[in-house]
């Protein structure tokens, strides 16, 4: 029977991202007494959403109104947490993920990691007194006990027929650009990207996308290794498959295009991480992993960003053969001390969060109706149809065994059972470890 006033909704936008956090903070928030919802964002259920349902919105992004619209109608003296799983941005984008409205400026509580995005909110209008320092969520899960959460080594290698006793690659590629089509490049033009840059942009990520290929192929002929290369959350593992296709005549045994599982398990099975610009060597340098950027094409300008000086680069091949050869195990330790320094000082983030959630539950300001009943008259069936135009992700579905798979959330559809075999694995490794 449907509990007619839980606490939380927390919205997923992609699974490998967000959904053991999700399904933590439900199980904590749970043990102080509180009730939370864990649900899709692309595959939000109508019957799911209901008038005065939920106290607290949590959400994964919020940059303005946006999709949002449609969801805020069906409430009434509803308070909105935006977790902003993006923080750490590069030149091109920085203004692309900031705040917009009125709305997100001072009705959103924003969740930071650290005083760096503290400033950039309040640079771009955000109250202060709307923003709350706590660290970041997913370099938590690199620590104890949570990372005795995860897929071992062993378990991985079975599934995926790798072989354990070999050294172990792992490539979360960044390549995004590479796979915009022109309505996506009019998209961010419109929100005031040079357009030339964009060009640039998807033209250097497809020549630096097909140079990282080559070396990998090229090194499998000299080492005998195993390369596990993961499309981005955003690409959908049948593009990136006939990306290498296009590269390459057969795609050789060592290497694995895997998206299933989280960064976080292959980071902390995997012997060294290569990416581009990706901030997974961030948490790969949290989990001490032997780490490397590569930069077969230089970074254009508006592709830098401060912590790119604290990586090793990878410039040409006979670097990439030789650090695979002998990493180097000093190579992570100034990008770890950073992110800890920055993103990890306010203490356990995990717990912070749950302390947050509580107390915008207790205190928190709601969203004025003049935004709650302005948007009724956007039918829900619109939700989706206008996260295409905000997400530029959504611009295709199809439909595979009586589900709406959507473009660029291939891999994002999760049930409730799929949250509580979660919480249930959670219970049992806080209690193990007595942290509940």
């Amino acid at each position: 029977m449907v509990n007619s006033n839980i606490d939380f909704l927390i919205f997923v936008e992609h699974t490998a991202r967000e959904l053991d956090i999700a399904s933590l903070i439900k199980y904590c928030i749970e043990q102080k007494g509180s009730t939370a919802e864990v649900i899709s964002l692309p595959y939000c259920n109508k019957n799911l959403i209901k008038k005065n349902y939920y106290n607290v919105l949590v959400v994964p992004y919020c940059y303005e109104l946006g999709i949002y619209q449609s969801i805020l109608a069906l409430f009434s003296n509803i308070k909105v947490i935006n977790l902003a799983y993006e923080q750490i941005f590069q030149n091109i984008n920085e203004n692309l993920k900031a705040p917009k409205d009125e709305y997100s400026k001072k009705y959103v509580m924003y969740h930071s990691w650290s005083s760096n995005y503290f400033d950039y909110l309040i640079k771009y209008g955000v109250d202060p007194a709307n923003i709350a320092i706590n660290g970041n969520l997913s370099y938590a899960l690199y620590k104890y006990p949570y990372r005795n959460y995860f897929t071992s080594r062993e378990a991985l290698a079975n599934k995926y027929n790798l072989n354990p006793l070999k050294k172990w690659l792992f490539i979360p590629e960044n390549y995004g650009a590479a796979f915009y089509s022109e309505s996506i490049i009019n998209e961010k033009v419109e929100k005031g990207i040079d357009p030339i840059d964009v060009i640039k942009y998807r033209e250097f990520a497809i020549k630096s996308l097909k140079e990282v290929i080559n070396w990998c192929v090229k090194v499998l002929q000299e080492q005998d290794i195993e390369i596990i290369f993961r499309p981005r959350p955003a690409t959908p593992y049948e593009k990136m498959w006939r990306f290498f296709t296009d590269v390459l005549p057969d795609i050789p045994h060592g290497i694995k295009i895997i998206k299933s599982h989280t960064v976080r398990e292959w980071i902390l099975a995997s012997d060294l991480i290569f990416s581009s610009y990706s901030t997974t060597l961030i948490e790969a340098a949290i989990a001490e992993k032997p780490i490397g950027m590569l930069e077969p094409v230089s970074f254009p300008d508006y592709l830098d960003s401060s912590w790119y000086n604290m990586v090793p680069k990878i410039v040409n091949y006979e670097n990439f053969a030789k650090t695979i050869i002998s990493p180097s195990h000093c190579s992570y330790q100034s990008l770890k001390r950073w992110a800890e320094t920055e993103m990890m000082s306010s203490g356990d983030p995990i717990q912070g969060i749950v302390n947050l959630m509580l107390s915008v539950k207790e205190n928190g300001i709601a969203i004025p109706e003049i935004y709650t009943k302005k948007y009724e008259r956007f039918a829900f069936s619109n939700l989706l149809y206008r996260a295409f135009d905000c997400c530029n992700s959504l611009k295709k579905m199809v439909f595979v065994q009586k589900s709406i798979i959507i473009e660029d959330y291939d891999s994002d559809l999760f049930t409730s059972e799929d949250v509580a075999s979660r919480v249930t694995r959670w219970e049992k490794v806080l209690n193990e470890n007595k942290l509940s």
